[in-house]
């Protein structure tokens, strides 16, 4: 890499989720066309997978760098370079790869006091030696807090120092696999009536079993999830994304709740085929699958408030609006938000005529379904993503555009989720946005709405990117 960029080094040490097990690093200096290199040499030691590294999903296992940039004093910007790298494993070496690499001008944005700019730190792990440098390069861009991607405890009282918030994930599935194994019988069975051992949902606990009054298996996952955790994050954000309700789960305890739920004779046959077919089952089982749902998120809430009372729970999901949120999903976003402290909705889109139209029009009515119960409501955005596992980085300005459109709907803290961190165009759009947002936030949150003549505008979908 050119003398200019350097790595922010990973943990030596494995940090779930994060990164491989980091060996040695060492760095060098090296000569290539004339000019000077910084060299890098990483090493890692988790085992190679074990089938053919193409059909390996990218975003699985991989490596990813925090890359830092400073321009010597007087350079004319942006800059252009090359970044070369080479992978070797065992005997096997990779050709070298060149990357063209653009040093940009840095915009600086402002930190909101009262509208939350989040961040998911998804991807790269840092050193601590590295912190600062990572709170400093997030508070220039306006941004107020991170999730995830750093665990270690130390890290949430530094933060704060930035006026910085952290918080946790909550990634779980009503998994129990200790209590599982010791209490098959307490497994979820899936539509097809086997237990949830293998698959999608591995170690899925039964929902009532989980929901019981003093469950061992609730206990379980407390204890890994929010117990365990010396932090001190503002709170646990739960994406909840199923199992489905036409999933699980189909045991003989859900049988017997659905059936006095229902209210149906005690001699009326009941299974997955059965409920499925039956219009009036159909929509008895879904309702009481959604409230198995609430029970769960109000036990999670209560429990986080007694055990962190400065902390709660967040909930991340899709729109409401979307049908398939509610089954899929297992969500009844209207129920579940009283025992929230905010609700954040997708809205992944890396098209800018969706932006301004079907997707806009989206996040518009989703707002306008829950809004009234009166829990912050946040956006959830990504840089690029299309939701097909694939990324776009062409419109570095869909993302301002998409924070000032969150906001003036009415959404009230905006949280960045990607796979991957973003690029230098993305950065400088996110604190172009922040600097608009910390102007105006006192109007965006004080001002009264008005209620314009009908004829004034054409449609609504068009007018925020008209404004900009």
């Amino acid at each position: 890499m050119p003398d200019w960029m350097n790595v922010l080094e990973p943990p030596t040490r494995k940090e779930r989720a994060n990164c491989p097990d980091i060996g040695a690093i060492r760095r060098e200096w090296s000569m290539r066309d004339g000019k000077r290199y910084r060299v890098v040499r990483i090493e890692v030691n988790s085992p190679p997978w074990s089938g053919r590294i193409e059909k390996v999903k990218t975003w699985m296992r991989p490596l990813l760098l925090w890359f830092s940039a400073r321009a010597p004093q007087g350079t004319k910007l942006p800059k252009v370079d090359w970044l070369y790298t080479t992978v070797r494993r065992s005997d096997e070496v990779e050709p070298t790869r060149r990357t063209k690499v653009i040093l940009l001008p840095a915009e600086r944005g402002r930190q909101p006091r009262r509208i939350p700019i989040f961040v998911w730190l998804h991807g790269p792990a840092v050193r601590h030696s590295g912190w600062r440098a990572l709170l400093e390069h997030y508070q220039r861009l306006g941004v107020t807090g991170l999730q995830g991607g750093i665990s270690d405890h130390r890290f949430d009282g530094l933060a704060r120092r930035y006026r910085i918030s952290t918080m946790r994930s909550l990634w779980w599935y009503w998994w129990a696999p200790k209590y599982g194994k010791a209490h098959p019988d307490a497994l979820a069975i899936t539509a097809d009536g086997k237990k949830a051992i293998k698959g999608e949902y591995e170690w899925t606990i039964c929902p009532e079993v989980l929901l019981a009054e003093g469950s061992d298996a609730f206990e379980e996952a407390f204890n890994n999830i929010v117990r365990r955790d010396k932090g001190n994050p503002i709170g646990w954000n739960w994406n909840l994304e199923g199992p489905g309700v036409w999933r699980v789960c189909f045991c003989r305890r859900c049988m017997e709740a659905f059936r006095e739920f229902a209210k149906l004779e005690s001699g009326c046959k009941l299974d997955f085929e059965t409920i499925r077919s039956d219009k009036r089952l159909r929509e008895k089982w879904i309702e009481f699958a959604l409230g198995q749902t609430e029970r769960m998120v109000r036990k999670w809430s209560e429990r986080i408030a007694k055990e962190r009372p400065d902390a709660g729970l967040y909930i991340n999901s899709g729109m409401p609006v979307h049908d398939g949120i509610v089954t899929a999903g297992r969500l009844p976003w209207r129920k579940v938000l009283p025992y929230l402290k905010g609700g954040m909705f997708f809205y992944y889109c890396n098209s800018p005529i969706a932006s301004r139209t079907s997707r806009h029009d989206e996040l518009v009515r989703s707002f306008e379904m829950v809004a009234e119960v009166g829990i912050p409501l946040w956006t959830m955005l990504s840089v690029g993503y299309g939701r097909g596992e694939g990324y776009d980085y062409h419109y570095p300005d869909l993302t301002t555009l998409q924070m000032l459109q969150s906001v003036l709907i009415g959404y009230r803290g905006i949280h960045f989720w990607s796979y991957r961190g973003f690029d230098g165009r993305f950065y400088n759009a996110v604190a172009k946005a922040t600097n608009i947002i910390a102007e105006f936030e006192d109007w965006l949150l004080d001002g009264k709405c008005l209620k314009l003549p009908s004829g004034l505008l054409t449609t609504p979908k068009m007018v925020l990117p008209s404004l900009l």
